[in-house]
Parts: C-alpha cells; sequence; structure tokens
C-alpha cells in the first residue's frame, strides 16, 4: 500500500485496545462490563480565575482519570469570573442520571464570590467538586440498586486527600 492509500485507510487507531465480543454476545453487554469515567468540562467566567484555580482542575482531572465507576459522571464546572460571575450558591445544579446509557450528567457551578470569599479558593473548588460527584453518585445508587455507592464515594476521596500533589 502507498502513501497515500494508507492516509486514507489508516486502520484501527493503535491506542484503542482490541475488543473482541464472543459468539453470541452483544456489543451492550460488553458496554455494561466496562468501567465509567468521570469527564469533566470547564467553562470559566472571564480572564482572571483565582490563583491556581486553573492548575487545580487539571489536578482533579489527572487524579480521577484512572478511577473507574460505575457510571459516567459527566460534569460541566462553571467557574465564575469577571464576565459571569455566577448566581447563587455554588454546588450541584441540574442533575440527570440515565440508566440505559449509564451516565450521570450535571453542572457544577463555583461562583466568584464564594470563591473569593473562602480562605483558600483552590480547596474550595475540590471540596465544591467533590461534594458535587458524592450528591451525583447518590443519585445514581438511588436509582440503580447495583451500584455501591461506598466504593464510588471511596473512589472520589483522593480528591480531598491531605496530599494536593496527588
Amino acid at each position: 500500500m502507498d502513501d497515500h492509500a494508507a492516509a486514507e485507510h489508516p486502520g484501527p487507531r493503535p491506542s484503542a485496545p482490541p475488543r473482541t465480543v464472543e459468539a453470541g454476545s452483544t456489543s451492550s453487554a460488553a458496554d455494561e462490563d466496562r468501567a465509567g469515567r468521570v469527564i469533566l468540562r470547564t467553562v470559566y467566567g472571564g480572564p482572571t480565575p483565582q490563583d491556581g484555580i486553573i492548575e487545580e482542575v487539571a489536578r482533579i482531572r489527572r487524579v480521577l482519570r484512572d478511577e473507574p465507576f460505575s457510571y459516567d459522571l459527566d460534569l460541566v464546572l462553571m467557574i465564575g469570573g469577571d464576565v459571569t460571575p455566577g448566581s447563587g450558591p455554588s454546588g450541584l445544579r441540574s442533575p440527570r442520571v440515565s440508566l440505559a446509557r449509564r451516565t450521570a450528567t450535571a453542572q457544577v457551578h463555583v461562583t466568584r464570590d464564594d470563591a473569593n470569599h473562602a480562605p483558600d479558593p483552590v480547596a474550595f473548588l475540590r471540596t465544591t467538586v467533590h461534594e458535587a460527584l458524592v450528591q451525583l453518585v447518590a443519585r445514581v445508587a438511588a436509582r440503580d440498586p447495583e451500584v455501591d455507592a461506598a466504593a464510588e464515594r471511596e473512589g472520589l476521596s483522593s480528591l480531598v486527600a491531605d496530599d494536593p500533589a496527588a
């Protein structure tokens, strides 16, 4: 195969693990056995977030990257700033659980005023995200009795561990 043909048909992605499905099984059965993960998308409300906030969001992603969960926990983290300070209290908003998709989604708001008045804005962000994820896991466990909420909370405990460099 020449270079042009290889570029048009690159084949399977090398990062994707090979997937085998036994005869008689369905892809939905294979999907049920997969581990969920935390998906964190961030929206900043202005050009100047508090010191350390951007780095802390990256740390949260890194800490939770390899933690397995029963469901995908998809969060939109909205951090208030100069342009959009945020309103109402900081915390979980609009939680939804889809049993069929094995996904839980929500928004986590961190208002500018709450972060600015916290003695440690980075710790406040970490605690707010942790509490929101714990609440989301509780909602999942309330809807799906097979979910072990205690084990899920244990996977989240690294967020609020004493060592912030974890």
